[in-house]
């Protein structure tokens, strides 16, 4: 899009679950350029960055997991093989460097990872359900976030919807469902962050 003349400040990115996960390393690859990847150069910050549920950490320890797990739609199972599957492409000598952490697991990067993301999007949106096992490792990378954008041009904003799943809005949408609340939150934060 960028290549077509499009301008960062007129796109916003969205991702949900895993695509929660590449939201954030298109941050990471901006900031500090991936050796294996062509850098990306930014005429302007992009409009936001919406990371519904997102995946961003592999190794599915964290508490929720053990007090959610029988709320959810997905489980530590599930994604501890969803987890080998992206480590295998990653791994040199059997195993996934530790250099390359920050890149694939946005929740195990420190909060100094983060400094200057002003410049590469202006809003951030982080929304994650009370019911998920991925909430607290959610909660936890949307802090070192914040914590490392602190005094920067840019609003970062962590929503909990109490009573939800994993990407609830996403299959309320997909069940025909009336939007609710949270839904509504989202949509007007959407044409916010498009129509300032």
């Amino acid at each position: 899009m960028i290549s077509q003349g499009i301008s960062p400040s007129d796109i916003l990115i969205f991702g949900d679950s895993a695509g929660g996960m590449l939201a954030p390393q298109i941050i990471s690859h901006a900031l500090h350029s991936h050796p294996a990847m062509p850098s990306l150069h930014l005429s302007s910050p992009f409009a936001g960055f919406l990371l519904m549920s997102p995946w961003v950490e592999l190794d599915c320890t964290t508490p929720s997991f053990d007090y959610n797990h029988d709320k959810d739609l997905i489980d530590r199972v599930c994604l501890l093989s969803w987890a080998e599957v992206i480590r295998e492409g990653t791994k040199r000598e059997g195993r996934t460097p530790e250099s390359e952490r920050n890149w694939l697991e946005p929740a195990k990067a420190p909060p100094e990872w983060w400094k200057g993301s002003d410049a590469i999007v202006r809003r951030m949106m982080v929304l994650y359900a009370g019911r998920e096992v991925l909430k607290d490792c959610i909660v936890d990378f949307g802090n070192r976030f914040k914590e490392g954008t602190s005094g920067q041009k840019i609003e970062v904003t962590l929503l909990e919807d109490k009573e939800a799943v994993h990407i609830a809005p996403v299959v309320d949408a997909l069940w025909g469902r009336e939007p609710d609340d949270t839904a509504k939150v989202l949509s007007g934060w959407v044409a916010e962050t498009l129509c300032p």
